[in-house]
């Protein structure tokens, strides 16, 4: 995974723990709104980065005869 990808998920990780710690500060009847706005903003970040970070799928080779009929082979 790249570094983009570890980052993306270190951002996910925080945006979700602040989350939880939104959800806990409203159990205890003193709900900390900044913490929610502030653990979504984060992990929505998050999300980009750790899709950017993803290798491209490998071709598996599924639909090679319909391709190689259609004449859109890539090995030609």
């Amino acid at each position: 995974m790249s570094v983009l990808g570890r980052m993306g998920c270190f951002l996910m990780l925080v945006g979700g723990a602040l989350i939880l710690l939104y959800l806990l500060s409203d159990q205890a009847s003193k709900p900390q709104l900044n913490l929610l706005f502030l653990g979504v903003l984060i992990f929505l970040v998050g999300i980009p980065l750790w899709r950017k970070g993803q290798p491209p799928p490998r071709d598996t080779g599924r639909f090679r005869t319909l391709r190689k009929m259609r004449g859109k082979d890539k090995k030609e």
